[in-house]
């Protein structure tokens, strides 16, 4: 909403306003007027036409400006713009109004005629103060303080703003004519600085005729209502005249003398005004309007009219609240209430709750204010339900009372728990959750626990006293036994219980590793080691871990994981590096994965053998078309082989040394000459030189084909 600005209500300034003798204004140097004017400052103007009149009010927006304006006063100048209904190309007739400060004779003619021109006198008529830029912060606020004042009684009174010279009255208008008006300080350098204004003004102009909207009665609280209305947008009004009537709206009387003037906007919105007043009478109606008043001193036409009936809103809550069970359905709730002011009730409202946390409305509507009483129907379960009854006012605000606790009777327990489960940590943590039947009386649990297969010993470690669905409880980890029981019993507001219960069992976590088990025997098969051991003795055991160690190394390498199963008491390890001592050890791990001891040791040392294994895969065949055999064999071994020797024999001859074969080539071709059984015999050679010993013979019996 825009807002026309005329003042600056300053009131901590008003007080020091004291009446002075009436002096000539005095000129301020001419250093200290560009001192005031150097900053961009400006004037505002307003137009209202009357009966063959227009009327012009402008305001200073700062008090340097309104300072200059009091001493030098202001010059007015009119041009025609349109005549007779037409748009004049150029504006003629140029009219100045030189506006000089009124003199001491004009403001004593006029006070006997205006309050507010006797308010503002001493103001204009007292001696000028020089103002510069380095002025005190007391002298500004003392100018300040002025021109918020004057400001104000111009607003209120036309005559005063005249007198002021803010406001001038054009009486030389003709109606088929539109004029343009220039206001500025009688002061050369004005343009400069832009402290001037204008308007487009004329008598056939329409002119809004704006009134306050929406006069509500916000709020009615300790005998006194606050009202709330909107200032339509582009209304101007400088304060307010709010009417009140006692006798049904005939006639309308001021509120205060004075009129309301909003020092601050404390509604939500901008455009709406706040105003609180306490009526003189309880249990009486009033109606309320307003009427705003605009910058040349008029007011407008009234707001729309509201109803406010008075009456104490200050009251007392229900109380002696009492319950009276008449059957196992039904309860009945009194309670007292002064009498005295039942004329400004609208009755009462009862409530009930079993948590306070969710209220459900005993009866559909409000109770008359002459009852004291109401009746309950109890639902299936109902056990224990807390009654509030709030008294309503006239405007329908409710005020509780202290809640009345009522129990009935009840021989049914709680069902008893399901998905119960629970666990136990390392550090003796035991946490457990279940699932109750969601009884409305429920009251809590209590829990009971006993060791090892006792449940005859469950004895109560505590209760917990509301419908939670899980528990933390603390156990020691060292006991004879590793079972512990648990039972959770639910129960209701009577101390009702389930007969019958499940019981929980849960077992402590397993802290001690198992036993080792036995490495007892070793034997050495050529380059391997077959080893043996007795298990663990103990019970938990789901795997052994072999590991073996080269001596003088330290470290323990992994040689396999055997899960748990029967077979697991042997291990043949081909894997050795010859002349090395090592170590083998053996570890139980349980269940938890807790890992035992290391079992005793057991050293082997693989030495240098002084024969290498036998070549015992041979395989020989003879082709008649070429008359050659070809022997091949497979030789897996650690050591690199140098060469093969091939011992060949023919019939009963010994076996003689016939041909030599690089350590790479896995077979040979001979040439036969003649008939009969031939047998050949490998041996390998290492680079290390270490033979193997001779392979098995195998024999071929040859018949060689003679040629035709």
């Amino acid at each position: 909403m825009n807002k026309f600005v005329f003042f600056l209500l300053f009131l901590g300034c008003l007080t020091s306003l004291g009446q002075k003798s009436s002096q000539t204004a005095q000129r301020l140097p001419q250093q200290s007027i560009k001192s005031v004017l150097k900053s961009e400052t400006t004037l505002q103007l307003l137009a209202k036409h009357g009966k063959g009149t227009i009327r012009l009010r402008w305001v200073a927006q700062t008090p340097e400006i309104w300072a200059l304006g009091r001493q030098y006063g202001y010059v007015l100048e009119r041009t025609t713009i349109i005549r007779k209904n037409k748009k004049l190309a150029k504006p003629d007739d140029l009219k100045t109004f030189t506006l000089l400060p009124a003199t001491a004779q004009e403001w004593d003619e006029a006070m006997a005629k205006d309050a507010y021109v006797k308010a503002s006198h001493s103001i204009y008529m007292d001696k000028p103060e020089e103002l510069t830029e380095k002025d005190s912060t007391k002298k500004k606020d003392f100018i300040r303080g002025k021109y918020a004042f004057s400001s104000l009684t111009a607003d209120f009174s036309f005559l005063s703003a005249q007198l002021m010279r803010l406001g001038f009255e054009d009486k030389q208008v003709i109606a088929d004519e539109v004029y343009q008006y220039k206001v500025h300080l009688n002061y050369n350098s004005y343009q400069s600085n832009k402290a001037f204004t204008s308007i487009i003004a004329g008598l056939e102009l329409t002119v809004s005729n704006f009134k306050p909207e929406s006069l509500t009665d916000l709020d009615y609280v300790d005998s006194t209502t606050t009202l709330r209305w909107k200032v339509p947008q582009d209304a101007i009004f400088s304060g307010y005249i709010i009417e009140s009537s006692d006798d049904n709206g005939v006639t309308f009387h001021r509120v205060t003398t004075a009129p309301y003037v909003p020092i601050e906007n404390s509604a939500k919105e901008k455009d709406e005004v706040l105003y609180a007043n306490k009526v003189k009478t309880l249990m009486q109606t009033y109606y309320y309007r307003v009427r705003g008043i605009d910058p040349f001193g008029e007011e407008s036409r009234p707001s729309n009219v509201i109803k406010v009936f008075a009456f104490q809103s200050n009251l007392p809550e229900a109380n002696q609240l009492t319950s009276h069970i008449i059957n196992k359905k039904t309860v009945a709730i009194k309670w007292a209430f002064p009498d005295s002011l039942n004329a400004n009730l609208s009755g009462f409202k009862v409530y009930k709750t079993k948590n306070f946390k969710e209220y459900k409305p005993v009866t559909k509507s409000t109770i008359g204010y002459q009852f004291r009483y109401t009746v309950d129907q109890i639902e299936e379960g109902d056990e224990n339900l807390y009654y509030i009854v709030s008294r309503v006012d006239l405007r329908g605000r409710e005020k509780s009372s202290e809640p009345l606790l009522v129990s009935f009777i009840d021989s049914i327990p709680p069902v008893k728990l399901n998905n119960l489960k629970g666990n136990i940590t390392k550090k003796g943590i035991v946490t457990i959750s279940w699932k109750h039947g969601g009884e409305r009386d429920l009251y809590g649990f209590n829990v009971l626990r006993a060791e090892g297969d006792t449940p005859h010993l469950l004895h109560t470690i505590k209760t917990i006293n509301r419908p939670d669905t899980s528990l933390v409880d603390t156990i020691p980890m060292i006991a004879n036994t590793r079972k512990v029981l648990y039972m959770i019993v639910p129960i209701d507001y009577h101390s009702n219980a389930p007969i019958e219960n499940d019981t929980l069992v849960l077992y402590r976590p397993d802290v001690i590793p198992p036993k080792p088990p036995v490495l007892n025997a070793s034997i050495l098969l050529g380059d391997q080691v077959s080893l043996k051991w007795l298990p663990s003795s103990s019970v938990d055991v789901a795997s052994y871990q072999l590991y073996k160690q080269y001596l003088p190394d330290t470290t323990l390498r992994l040689v396999h994981t055997f899960p748990l199963t029967k077979d697991t008491i042997s291990y043949k390890d081909g894997e050795l590096e010859e002349g090395k001592t090592v170590k083998y050890l053996l570890r139980a791990i349980d269940q938890e994965g807790l890992v035992s001891n290391d079992s005793a040791y057991v050293h082997i040392l693989l030495t240098r053998p002084h024969r290498l294994a036998a070549i015992d895969s041979i395989v020989a065949r003879y082709d008649e078309a070429t008359q050659q055999v070809q022997v091949k064999w497979k030789y897996p071994s650690k050591r690199s082989i140098q060469s093969f020797y091939v011992f060949r024999k023919k019939d009963n001859e010994p076996f003689l040394k016939h041909k030599t074969i690089s350590g790479k080539l896995f077979e040979f071709t001979d040439k036969i000459q003649s008939s009969g059984n031939y047998s050949y015999q490998l041996i390998a050679h290492s680079t290390d030189d270490i033979l193997s010993r001779k392979s098995k013979p195998i024999t071929l019996k040859i018949q060689v084909k003679k040629s035709d």
